[in-house]
């Protein structure tokens, strides 16, 4: 069982430090992980093992460490009940495990709407100890080799982007030599899918932070031109069984998945914009704490793209063309992924209340994130402006021009 126990620093010299109470009894390691955190490890054979509790911003620290120290590994993670384990070679993160049931590979892939329900518990059935659910997959025909490869990094991702969800984690590391027996390659480094889950993770409590189980949960009456996942789907059961309103604790009772995951599909959900959430802890979606020169950037540009947004709608309507708003919803739609931007728009083309809370709830966790969002909402005033210039014939660039110089 891991324990929490304060370190007493009795003396420390350029290469040591003598530790005070029941750690002065052994000799220990540290290995520098961030401006703030340490991890002090017992050696055998030059091979590291570190044990610990820590909330997800330590972790975070902890697994940026292992990258910078190109380790080759394993991580594993005690989250509530569960267990899950990261496998690390040369510092890149190249496989994931999970005894959870929700991060199987046919739960994974049918919640990415890649096979029906009905074709995951067929293939379910033929699964046996020889015969994994991938193969059966292929002998189907139901995959082709590449599909089940990047449903395998969507396996991998998922359960990674899941040690996030939760505040604290037990975690154990272990240093092992060699190549790993399965491994996958992600196009991102692991630097950035650690920013990218934590912040993530970040984004998922913030949430959860805001509701209970009196929270109402609603179909979106912003859904604009998205199509309402269809019955038979797993997103497009769960809006059938929301229905007109359902309360968060009533969805609870009625969702076969794990608390966590239950939770994690309604925000999904609603980051789609195919549902929305009251907020029954907070309802506001105003920035607090102006003085935060992050923040005030942030909302500054929220503020330019509103702007832009109703300069260039009046431009249009002047002319009596037809709003492209579709088009910048297949821009946001095309060029994010909803596990790593909270930007969505309402059905009239501003920035939704609960994308606001996210996007704060991003820069909070760290200062990549922050710059992240910032280029976010630059890219998007500039598509703005852009399709203002193309689509207007004859004055579309003098009018872009025109709202360029009222943004300045």
């Amino acid at each position: 069982m891991v324990t929490i126990q304060s370190v007493d620093i009795l003396k420390a010299s350029d290469n040591s430090i003598e530790l005070g109470g029941d750690f002065s009894r052994d000799s220990w390691d540290a290995h520098r992980y961030s401006d703030d955190h340490i991890l002090l490890g017992k050696f055998a054979e030059h091979s590291m093992t570190a044990v610990g509790w820590c909330d997800t911003a330590v972790l975070k620290s902890i697994l940026h460490g292992l990258v910078e120290r190109s380790f080759s590994g394993s991580v594993f993670l005690k989250i509530d009940s569960s267990q899950k384990s990261l496998i690390f070679h040369n510092g890149q993160l190249v496989f994931a495990r999970s005894d959870v049931m929700d991060d199987r590979l046919g739960e994974v892939i049918y919640r990415s709407g890649l096979i029906t329900l009905e074709q995951m518990t067929d293939a379910a059935v033929e699964v046996t100890r020889d015969r994994k659910f991938g193969k059966v997959l292929l002998e189907s025909k139901l995959f082709t080799s590449a599909d089940l490869w990047n449903a395998l990094k969507k396996q991998v991702l998922e359960i990674f982007q899941s040690i996030f969800l939760n505040s604290h984690v037990h975690y154990s590391i272990k240093e092992r030599t060699g190549i790993p027996s399965i491994s996958v390659v992600f196009e991102s480094s692991t630097s950035s899918l650690i920013e990218e889950s934590a912040s993530f993770g970040q984004m998922f409590r913030s949430f959860l932070n805001r509701i209970d189980e009196h929270s109402k949960i609603s179909v979106s009456g912003d859904v604009g031109s998205t199509e309402i996942p269809k019955e038979g789907t797993f997103y497009g059961d769960i809006v059938a069984m929301v229905g007109t309103s359902l309360s968060m604790g009533e969805y609870l009772s009625l969702s076969k998945l794990s608390p966590t995951n239950s939770y994690l599909a309604i925000f999904q959900l609603v980051i789609m914009r195919f549902l929305d959430v009251e907020d029954e802890k907070i309802v506001n979606d105003r920035l607090t704490h102006e003085s935060k020169f992050e923040r005030r950037e942030i909302k500054s540009l929220i503020d330019a793209y509103h702007i832009t947004l109703d300069a260039s709608r009046k431009a249009f309507e002047a002319m009596n063309f037809e709003y492209p708003l579709s088009e910048i919803q297949l821009f946001l739609k095309e060029k994010y992924d909803s596990r790593k931007t909270p930007l969505f728009l309402k059905k009239d083309g501003t920035i939704a209340g609960e994308s606001v809370k996210h996007l704060y709830a991003k820069c909070r966790n760290s200062k990549s994130q922050y710059k992240l969002a910032v280029w976010e909402l630059q890219s998007l005033i500039q598509f703005v402006l852009q399709i203002t210039g193309d689509l207007l014939p004859g004055q579309g660039w003098s009018i872009k021009k025109s709202i360029q110089e009222m943004l300045e």
